[in-house]
């Protein structure tokens, strides 16, 4: 009898679990699509500002960025989830930037956005100069910080080069542990920026309109140039930030299902272990009643 008892408590526990899984799974799944769809909003932002991007870079260049830098500190900085339960999808992230900065820490200044990085970098003892929490539907207004912050690095020329690792969301099931430069900003790097968002560039019916209409930059060539560079670092930081928050939403929710589906599973061995167990004692219950009375005879 406490064996069958064990087994019904685990049963039991298994089914609470199961009802865990189960709403954390409903509820990713809700969130996916909302942030799916602001995805697809931005993407459409996206694409008419690379066509005026293209325009602008016909007659100034916009890529061209001050050699003139003495520091050999770099930044990187690392898009995590906020919390456990989505897979291995921070543990691949960390282990490649493990791997490329344990030996470069005195050189490396670390900016952590969610929880689960600034976690790890602190337990690993990098130099974390900086941190952001972020809500499953945040804002750019959420994200200013960060904003601010390379706007300063870049204008004071405290970073030799600033990086950007996250998980890019190729689908539901697979999302890439990704490396983007934001600094020095070039040409390579920004083609590099359009390659991983998977978007084209302007078709060239839409550049041949824009070619022959007419520019005016104002209130200077060299301004226009700074405004922009700030534009496109800003794009790619809430872009990879985007990518990875859709990452962790669809990597928990396939996490979540297979704890579901592994639940239900267990729930079947451990019912037909108590049945078996059940069955057994009945049997040898009846063998007991039945070797009595053979005995009374």
């Amino acid at each position: 009898m406490s064996n069958l008892k064990a087994i019904r408590g685990k049963i039991k526990t298994v089914k609470n679990i199961e009802q865990i899984t189960k709403a954390l799974e409903i509820v990713s799944t809700i969130k996916l699509k909302k942030v799916k769809k602001i995805t697809e909003n931005y993407k459409h932002f996206t694409q008419a500002f690379l066509k005026t991007l293209y325009l602008i870079n016909n007659k100034i260049d916009i890529f061209q960025t001050d050699k003139n830098i003495q520091t050999s500190k770099n930044l990187i900085i690392v898009v995590s989830s906020e919390k456990w339960l989505c897979g291995a999808l921070n543990s691949k992230l960390f282990k490649k930037i493990y791997i490329d900065y344990a030996s470069q820490r005195e050189h490396t200044d670390i900016y952590c956005i969610g929880k689960k990085s600034i976690e790890f970098f602190a337990r690993n003892n990098f130099n974390i100069i900086g941190k952001l929490n972020l809500k499953d539907n945040f804002t750019e207004q959420d994200i200013k910080a960060i904003y601010t912050l390379l706007a300063q690095s870049l204008e004071n020329h405290h970073y030799k080069e600033i990086k950007i690792w996250f998980n890019y969301f190729q689908n539901s099931i697979l999302q890439i542990p990704t490396l983007l430069n934001i600094f020095p900003l070039t040409q390579q790097a920004f083609n590099q920026f359009l390659e991983t968002i998977d978007e084209n560039r302007a078709d060239d019916e839409s550049k041949k309109k824009l070619e022959h209409g007419d520019l005016t930059l104002e209130p200077s060539d060299e301004e226009c140039k700074k405004y922009l560079q700030k534009m496109i670092i800003q794009q790619i930081t809430y872009d990879t930030i985007l990518q990875n928050k859709t990452g962790e939403l669809a990597s928990r929710m396939i996490a979540m299902k297979n704890a579901t589906d592994n639940s239900n599973s267990l729930i079947k061995s451990l019912t037909l272990s108590f049945n078996k167990a059940r069955q057994g004692i009945i049997t040898q219950e009846i063998s007991e009643i039945v070797s009595a009375t053979i005995s009374m005879q």
